[in-house]
């Protein structure tokens, strides 16, 4: 929107200065023009500028501004009309949900800034990573109640609403998967947070958190879960029981105070499921909990090692 504006007015403000007498020169060129999204905030104006080269080799920098107020103003009003809160009710992938909002309408709900792999990647690194990162948001956000609040574009093409996510705990969630390396960042369209959640990402990496993880992943017993909860890593133990249940296979350990999930649509990776029962194993994955009971989904063969007893 901001973008098909200023491309209207750009010709009439060319106009405009060829006909003034401070620019009689026989011929001007537009050299450069921009519009500086990535400055954009709350409050401010929105900087426009041009920079005019005549014949004469002067250059002149010009319309600062030029835009800001009516700009703006626009962004502010549509803000207004659109949903602040409402309940989780779906997680598709690690930067899409679904909002339930207070008038019982549902939105889909595109995080702003952030870019978690694909479920559908054929790859199965991507793959696993994708999982990963959705399971991650499905622990902090399904059936939370959630803030949302916009920058200057507030729905894509797709209908989503493009939103930053705030928790009670977390803080701006977008933000949160960045830090913890479940996600990157998304730099193909400018937004108020992106030098903080660059820097998030940066941190991530150099502290090798989430997918930056280089070299095995921490090993834990059953007995420190709770410690480790949320996070991405293996937990060792000993099946002691095989059940099918719902939408999974469940693999317990000896206390059931933990179980490996196979989703019934991953089965066909697993044919030997059933003889897990009595086996060491150690399980990679996101460490979540389910009702006081901590687990992780495994959706590939590789995430499930049988140990050598």
């Amino acid at each position: 929107m901001l973008r098909k504006i200023l491309f209207c007015f750009f010709p009439y403000t060319l106009l405009i200065l060829m006909s003034t007498s401070l620019y009689s020169a026989p011929k001007l060129i537009a050299q450069k023009s921009f519009f500086d999204f990535g400055s954009i905030r709350e409050g401010m104006d929105v900087p426009v500028s041009f920079t005019i080269t005549n014949t004469g080799g002067d250059m002149v920098h010009i319309l600062d501004g030029f835009f800001s107020k009516r700009l703006f103003q626009h962004e502010q009003g549509k803000n207004s009309s659109f949903p602040e809160s409402g309940l989780v009710t779906a997680v598709y992938d690690g930067d899409t949900i679904k909002v339930r909002f207070k008038n019982a309408k549902e939105r889909k709900v595109r995080l702003i800034g952030i870019d978690a792999p694909e479920i559908g990647d054929s790859r199965e690194e991507a793959k696993f990573r994708a999982h990963m990162a959705r399971r991650f948001a499905f622990f902090y956000l399904y059936r939370k109640t959630v803030k949302l609040s916009y920058d200057w574009e507030i729905e894509d093409k797709y209908d989503r609403l493009l939103a930053y996510v705030w928790t009670e705990k977390q803080g701006l969630f977008n933000k949160f998967i960045l830090s913890e390396g479940f996600a990157a960042v998304f730099l193909k369209f400018p937004f108020k947070y992106r030098e903080e959640f660059i820097e998030a990402e940066r941190e991530a990496r150099e502290l090798e958190k989430g997918f930056w993880k280089k070299g095995p992943y921490l090993s834990i017993s059953v007995r420190d879960t709770r410690a480790y909860l949320g996070k991405l890593l293996s937990v060792r133990y000993t099946c002691s029981r095989v059940q099918t249940k719902g939408k999974f296979v469940f693999l317990y350990s000896s206390g059931e105070e933990f179980s490996t999930l196979v989703p019934r649509e991953s089965i066909s990776f697993f044919p030997e499921l059933k003889s897990f029962k009595g086996k060491a194993l150690t399980v990679t994955g996101f460490l979540e909990e389910y009702k006081e009971k901590h687990q992780i989904v495994a959706f590939f063969p590789r995430q499930i090692k049988i140990e050598k007893q």
